[in-house]
């Protein structure tokens, strides 16, 4: 399990690597950010996404990207993603990885 910290409204970018394959075959990566729920890490399909990445390119894989601006208004507390490649007609999804969101101490 990742865990990656980061404070309410800076980026948060998280790097999705190939280890393997052909990337030219993936057609689609999407992820979105959900926030645990008490003492589950990982949220049911059911509950709501409270914001949606950009995909970057990069040289190795992609960038899994909120802006600043979405990172302001999400609460402090620990979050999840995972991301969903279409690769050939199949999603692969990967596994999850978490974010805690701290207090910003900028004043």
């Amino acid at each position: 399990m990742t865990t990656y910290v980061y404070q309410v409204g800076d980026t948060i970018r998280l790097p999705l690597l190939l280890e393997e394959g052909d990337r030219t075959l993936v057609s689609n990566v999407r992820a979105n950010l959900k926030k645990t729920v008490g003492n589950k890490q990982t949220p049911a399909l059911s509950v709501a996404a409270v914001a949606v990445f950009t995909v970057l390119e990069s040289t190795l894989g992609w960038i899994l990207e909120i802006p600043a601006s979405v990172s302001a208004t999400l609460a402090p507390g620990l979050y999840v993603t995972n991301a969903a490649l279409d690769v050939s007609g199949t999603t692969i999804i990967t596994d999850p990885s978490y974010i805690k969101l701290e207090p910003s101490t900028i004043v």
